[in-house]
């Protein structure tokens, strides 16, 4: 790609719920990599409606620093509709979307900062993944289904590390509809389906959580919508069929 017209500027996108014990931490992480980037780029919030506490830490927070946005919900509407919101508010150049529970090294966002001009879309897949067990067979499974399906080069599908070019996700942002749960997963193989340019995987550190409950989906209730979504690869299959 190596597009030197494509503005500088990033957005640092971050769906939060009930975060209060790791908030103030995290955001301490991401504002130090913002202090490193183009003015005029931002960290992106949408608090989801929390009722721990963590909607006045945010409001605290983003009072005091201009660059940090939040937007405020009264309940939570679901994962996917958050991120979704998140990834298509930006006017800068580059958005990049991760967790907000801290389980992420912001300082791994470097990484593929660095590797943005030659490609339309980076991500980062974890190492030493620090996920319940059965996270991990589910993710093993909806990886190995969306590769089949796809032929896909890439790994570790919907893992929430992504810096993506801005023009490029209005593009297929509309066109995200099917995997509601999966909505990353469901965006990179579009970006794969649409020949857009991304290098190679770049390992990124993920650490078991410090404090506060994981909003992760329970076991069992994990593996159905597992189950449930992999009907979803299907239909998006059928996107790209000749017709």
């Amino acid at each position: 790609m190596n597009n030197p017209e494509i503005p500088q500027q990033v957005s640092i996108c971050l769906p939060v719920l009930n975060e209060s014990e790791v908030i103030t931490k995290v955001l301490s992480e991401w504002i130090h990599v913002l202090d490193q980037l183009p003015r005029g780029s931002q960290i992106l919030i949408e608090d989801g409606g929390s009722t721990d506490g963590t909607t006045e830490i945010l409001r605290e927070i983003s009072s005091n620093d201009s660059r940090i946005n939040v937007m405020y919900r009264d309940k939570p509407d679901g994962f996917g509709s958050a991120a979704k919101r998140l990834l298509g508010a930006p006017t800068s150049g580059w958005v990049f979307f991760t967790d907000s529970d801290g389980q992420y090294v912001a300082e791994d966002f470097w990484k593929l900062w660095e590797r943005r001009q030659d490609y339309d879309f980076i991500r980062g897949i974890k190492l030493g993944r620090q996920d319940p067990f059965f996270r991990r067979v589910g993710s093993l499974l909806w990886n190995k289904s969306a590769r089949f399906l796809f032929e896909l080069p890439v790994s570790d599908l919907n893992a929430a590390f992504l810096l993506m070019r801005a023009e490029l996700l209005r593009e297929l942002l509309p066109s995200v509809r099917i995997l509601r749960t999966m909505i990353l997963s469901e965006l990179i193989i579009r970006a794969v389906m649409h020949n857009a340019s991304f290098g190679r995987d770049i390992y990124i550190f993920h650490r078991a959580r410090e404090s506060g409950k994981s909003r992760a989906t329970p076991g069992i209730k994990y593996l159905m919508t597992g189950l449930s979504q992999i009907r979803g690869l299907f239909q998006i299959k059928s996107d790209y069929r000749i017709r």
